[in-house]
Parts: C-alpha cells; sequence; structure tokens
C-alpha cells in the first residue's frame, strides 16, 4: 500500500471511530495504530486471515441481538470496519 493510501484508510478508519465514540480523530489514529502494531507479526502475530472472521462474527452476533438490526446496518457495519482492516493487514 502506498503512503497516501495508508494515510487515506487510516483517516476514513479513525474517522468512523471517533464519530462512533468520545474520542477525538487523533486519539482514534493513535488507538488504530496501536492495535495494528499489536496484532502485527512483531508482536502478536495474529494472522490477518482471522479478521474476516471477526467481522462475521460481529455481524452475526449483532443480527442474533439486536431486533433492529437490517441488511443496510450490515452494510454500515462492513464499510466502517473495512478501513480500519485494511490498514491493519498492511502494518501485519
Amino acid at each position: 500500500m502506498t503512503e497516501s493510501l495508508e494515510h487515506a484508510s487510516v483517516d476514513a478508519a479513525t474517522a468512523d471511530m471517533a464519530k462512533a465514540s468520545s474520542k477525538s480523530e487523533e486519539e482514534a489514529k493513535h488507538l488504530l495504530r496501536r492495535v495494528a502494531e499489536r496484532h502485527s507479526r512483531a508482536d502478536l502475530d495474529i494472522d490477518p486471515s482471522l479478521y474476516p472472521a471477526f467481522v462475521d462474527s460481529l455481524i452475526e452476533t449483532s443480527k442474533e441481538f439486536d431486533p433492529q438490526f437490517t441488511a443496510d446496518v450490515e452494510r454500515a457495519w462492513r464499510e466502517a470496519l473495512a478501513p480500519g482492516i485494511a490498514y491493519m493487514i498492511n502494518k501485519y
């Protein structure tokens, strides 16, 4: 991933994180970078092939326990998570 695409990915991911929490975008960027570093082969070595299963599990759990869950909610979750997952895979 090029430097500019990497920044676009982290910016997109952290903008959503900041909106969904009380964190500023800078705090969200720092958090995503820390999580990516921790999951990388240099630390916990969490294989990126596990991320799709994580997202699918999150979606399935939400479907099971949220009576207001819809296809639009699923799409929103997947779109919101995609930039952060892409960033973490790139940092692996």
